[in-house]
């Protein structure tokens, strides 16, 4: 009998395989395991312990799953680790154990390895040492999916952060839910329309039952993780990592499944599970358990009493617009807002008494107006001359936008290839039956792999200190040509390409790995996608930025019901945001931003005015204090600041 003493703080986790003690009036636990037994029995199972409450929370009968392919059959299956077809063996490590999934009728192996640190239990593979064979390669791999187990009779939900934030409360209905981090893989375009939904920009997820609470995270393997929540019999959530990714194409009217090929390409998995110290937990807690993780892990710090709340605008430069000459058909660029018309908006909504603006200009180059790859950042004639940029970008806080994700060039070096071998492009969708319309022009996703020689040459041509990388702060996928870039690798090489250009980034939405490097977001929802599933939404993403790094809702006049939006933006601690555009919205029929034809600024002035006005007299006196709690009470919404402010359906 082999047993070891395990000290910790708040947190603890036990394997149960014959014995498990602890001393009295101990602050330490003791687990132990039968080093004699050939197998780990269902029975087994690992616990976290909350040490402030006492609450055990438990793995349930089984502690991982496989789902894998079989490439000859091109099929895909699950498995889990209480299946017979699986063998479990267990080792000591260092402040823990290392428990070993053996589906050996597959011929996959893998090491999941379970430490205590102190506050939080940590699981964590080496994905370089799963173990496949040529018959079946490993797809995903779940951990601990039942460690947040509980029935209907029990009192709760799970914390999920998709778009603004959503809760799945406890139910004894069948229903079911996964979504990607940081958004699906868009490489792998796919030809049927998929339905609208949010984002999930955090890589975490919590659960609340019966009082109690904990907060999951995924540290590493981030780039790649599925949040999953399942309803009914047994309510769960829990995150699944793909080891390799699928496509599918269809061949003769059917659907064929194709493997990622090649070594295991991804970054390595580590996920924390941080019990919640208080009684009677919610939300609101793991919020804020999640804001002190990202503090502490990106240095950041609450926004300086100097900062004022602005008013953001995007900006629309020029667009190509469809014309014909002697029949011919052919495109020409046209202006929409130029520098000087866009000064002249800035200065009317100035003398009216708006004091801060912050805005973005699209469109406002001609690599960016007819969709290439823009290292130059050169202003267009169409637009007005250098001098007039110049005027215009010091007049007011002006971030350009330089949107390199997708173009129209046909160059292959710079093309991103699905894992079918066709270069992924794609084209806008046929209304009638949501699939991509061949006649219409094609874009194609940049590659991962010329990420660096494209941002390090727009650093060296970028003659402004402050820039919008447009969807790039949203967008992650890989490259499966030759040159195999991973999710994992093109997240790395963004953060590389942000590093060059020193903090002065409005991101237009943002993945968690961008905190570190923007001083601005805008377009964070204020709803989530709005599944079955879900019972109501959450503002998770405001109550963990807020007061940390500035940031604004979607655009106020893309809305059905601007006012009532402005005032739910309001209570989640948004600042506004709209869309302008100078010339008559006529000019955009025949473009690829006439879904911009609402954006008239002279048909939107007065809303922005009076917008702005009513934002600022609520949020400029909680502009740097944390969004501690929010709740919904008899009809009405509460607002809850770390000043004490309340802040009911949007007015004090």
């Amino acid at each position: 009998m082999l047993g070891k003493i395990v000290s910790c703080l708040l947190a603890v986790f036990i394997i149960f395989a014959f014995t498990a003690c602890s001393e009295k009036n101990s602050a330490v636990s003791l687990y132990s395991y039968d080093m004699d037994s050939d197998s780990v029995s269902d029975s087994d199972f690992i616990q976290l312990e909350n040490k402030y409450t006492g609450y055990i929370w438990n793995s349930g009968d089984f502690s991982s799953s496989l789902t894998y392919g079989i490439p000859s059959e091109k099929s895909i299956k699950t498995i889990n680790s209480s299946d017979e077809k699986c063998r479990i063996s267990v080792s000591e490590i260092a402040g823990g154990v290392k428990v070993t999934y053996n589906y050996y009728k597959t011929g996959i192996k893998y090491s999941v390895e379970y430490t205590d640190e102190k506050d939080f239990l940590k699981a964590s593979i080496r994905t370089s040492e799963i173990e496949e064979n040529a018959d079946a390669v490993a797809l995903k791999i779940s951990v601990l999916p039942l460690l947040s187990s509980a029935v209907s009779s029990d009192e709760g939900y799970f914390v999920i952060p998709d778009g603004c934030g959503a809760l799945i409360r406890f139910s004894d209905k069948k229903n079911s839910y996964s979504q990607r981090v940081y958004g699906d893989n868009i490489s792998l375009v796919p030809d049927k329309k998929t339905s609208d939904k949010k984002q999930v920009y955090l890589p975490c997820y919590g659960a609340v039952k019966n009082g109690n609470a904990f907060l999951a995270v995924a540290v590493k393997g981030d780039s790649n993780v599925f949040i999953n929540a399942d309803t009914g019999e047994l309510n769960t959530c829990n995150f699944s990592f793909v080891i390799r990714d699928t496509d599918n194409f269809s061949m003769n009217e059917s659907d064929i499944t194709v493997f990622e090929d090649g070594d295991i390409n991804c970054d390595d998995i580590e996920v924390r599970y941080y019990p919640i110290e208080k009684y009677n937990a919610g939300y609101s807690d793991i919020a804020e358990k999640y804001r002190q993780y990202i503090m502490d892990t990106y240095s950041l710090s609450p926004l300086s009493e100097d900062y004022k709340i602005p008013l953001y605008i995007n900006f629309y430069g020029g667009v190509e617009k469809k014309t014909s000459v002697s029949g011919i058909p052919s495109e020409k660029k046209i202006s929409l807002t130029k520098y000087s018309q866009a000064e002249e908006i800035l200065r009317e909504l100035k003398n009216n008494n708006v004091e801060n603006i912050t805005a973005s200009y699209y469109n406002w180059t001609d690599s960016q107006i007819c969709h290439k790859i823009d290292t130059k950042a050169e202003c267009s004639d169409i637009l007005g001359n250098s001098e007039d940029l110049k005027k215009l970008y010091n007049y007011a806080e002006i971030y350009p936008v330089v949107d390199n994700i997708k173009f129209s060039e046909l160059s292959l070096k710079n093309m991103t290839v699905k894992i079918s071998g066709a270069y992924s492009k794609i084209s806008e969708y046929n209304p009638v039956y949501s699939i991509q319309d061949s006649s219409a022009d094609s874009l194609y996703f940049l590659s991962p792999s010329q990420f660096k020689q494209i941002y390090n040459k727009l650093a060296k041509n970028y003659s402004y200190d402050k820039i919008n990388f447009g969807s790039l702060s949203v967008s992650l996928y890989g490259d499966y040509s030759k040159k195999k870039f991973s999710r994992f690798d093109a997240l790395n090489l963004i953060c590389e390409s942000c590093e060059l250009f020193d903090k002065k980034i409005l991101a237009y939405g943002a993945n968690a790995y961008m905190f570190p490097y923007v001083n601005n977001i805008c377009g964070v929802p204020v709803e989530s996608s709005h599944f079955d599933i879900f019972d109501e939404d959450i503002p998770f993403y405001q109550m963990i930025i807020h007061g940390l790094i500035p940031y604004s809702s979607e655009s106020v006049n893309s809305m059905a019901n601007p006012d009532d939006y402005i005032k739910k933006s309001v209570s989640y601690g948004s600042s506004l945001m709209f869309d302008f555009i100078y010339e008559n919205p006529a000019v955009l029929q025949d473009t690829d931003l006439k879904k911009y034809y609402y954006a008239d600024y002279s048909g939107w002035k007065d809303t922005a005015l009076s917008g702005y006005e009513y934002s600022c007299s609520i949020l400029n006196n909680v502009k740097n204090y944390f969004i501690e709690d929010y709740y919904i009470s008899n009809g009405f919404s509460f607002t809850v600041y770390s000043d004490g402010t309340v802040i009911k359906e949007g007015v004090l």
